[in-house]
């Protein structure tokens, strides 16, 4: 018997707006990603020891188009560090981020993205739109499961 193993992704994203000099949450997303074909394969480079190939970055991109497996990049993409990485299950791992008040400015986000090490796509998702302005203050969790 054979069994095949599937990647689920799912990404929660908070919008906060920078308010009086507090921040204020004022909008809450989540939704399922794609896992692209490059992304498969770094997973294969990983399980052969390659030592590049982890993910590492979180990225945001101005692109409209519906994500396929096809695709390798954001437009206009922005990255940055993974915060945290947690295990919350035993078939799953937890990226944390976020897009700082002074990252991307004057941009409408509308795709995000995982990124390996040597900045590889491994993950897509197209949300709503966000005008990402200097009050801007962005947190998202990005959950892989294998199932």
């Amino acid at each position: 018997m054979h069994s095949k193993v599937k990647i689920l992704g799912e990404m929660k994203l908070k919008k906060y707006r920078l308010v009086d000099g507090i921040l204020r949450l004022e909008d809450e997303l989540e939704g399922r990603n794609t896992v692209v074909d490059v992304g498969r394969e770094r997973l294969c480079d990983l399980l052969g020891g390659a030592s590049t190939v982890g993910i590492t970055k979180a990225g945001v991109g101005t692109g409209s188009s519906t994500p396929t497996v096809a695709d390798t990049g954001l437009t206009g993409q922005f990255l940055t560090t993974i915060d945290t990485i947690t295990y919350p299950t035993t078939t799953s791992v937890k990226f944390a981020f976020d897009i700082d008040l002074g990252d991307y400015n004057g941009n409408t986000i509308r795709e995000w993205g995982l990124f390996t090490t040597d900045s590889v796509l491994f993950s897509r998702i197209l949300k709503a739109s966000i005008d990402k302005e200097s009050d801007i203050y962005l947190t998202g969790e990005w959950i892989i499961t294998f199932i």
